[in-house]
Formats: structure tokens, sequence, C-alpha cells
């Protein structure tokens, strides 16, 4: 399998007038978005964030950087279908986890009542 160049992230941010000291070390998160028409092309949004560790004051603060491909840019690129999950199941998940919560506050419950009798 070859590789192919799509995107250098340093070269490309410095070009929109990003200095390099302010391009965050620690770039994690990457994904794709949905399709946008931009000047009558169709454009592949590409997101792609770091992770400061929650440390703002040392690593900076948490960034987003969205770039757009065309299919020129990525001719091979086919988006991935992702299916609703259906409404009975999600009601039958959600009502589990209810019930759960109902049961762990009635034992909750029942247990200050047995400490409160002895």
């Amino acid at each position: 399998m070859s590789k192919t160049l799509v995107l250098d992230l340093v070269a490309a941010l410095t070009a929109a007038g990003i200095p390099t000291s302010q391009i965050p070390a620690k770039i994690e998160g990457l994904a794709f978005g949905d399709d946008i028409v931009l000047n009558g092309v169709i454009e592949h949004t590409f997101y792609i964030s770091n992770d400061n560790d929650f440390l703002p004051n040392t690593a900076g603060g948490n960034k987003i950087y969205v770039f757009g491909f065309s299919n020129a840019d990525l001719p091979d690129y086919a988006a991935q279908q992702i299916a609703e999950t259906p409404l009975p199941p999600s009601l039958v998940l959600f009502g589990t986890g209810l019930l759960g919560l109902a049961g762990a506050r009635w034992r909750s419950r029942r247990q200050h009542a047995t400490v409160r009798q002895a």
C-alpha cells in the first residue's frame, strides 16, 4: 500500500497566518464532517483538534481546525455511512437505565432505614 501526503498541517496553518509557536503539540482528534458546497465545488470537511490535558495555562487552549478537500484532492474518498439507531431499541436502553437508577435509589433508602432502626 502506498501513501500520499494530503495535508501538511504545519505548512497549512502557517500559511493561514498561525505562527508555529501557536500550533498545538498534541493533535489527537481527526474526523470527516458533512460535505459543503464552496464556490460551487463540493468540499469534504475534515476536523482536527488538539488535546491540552486540561492544562490550558501550560499547553494552551483547545483548538479545532477545519479543512476542506475536493474530490480532486481525495479521488478515492467515500463517506462513511452511519445507520441511525432505531427508536425501539433506544427506548429499551433508556428504560433499562432508568430502572437501574430507581433500583439503586430504592436499595439505598432501604439500607438507610435499616441503619436508623438499629
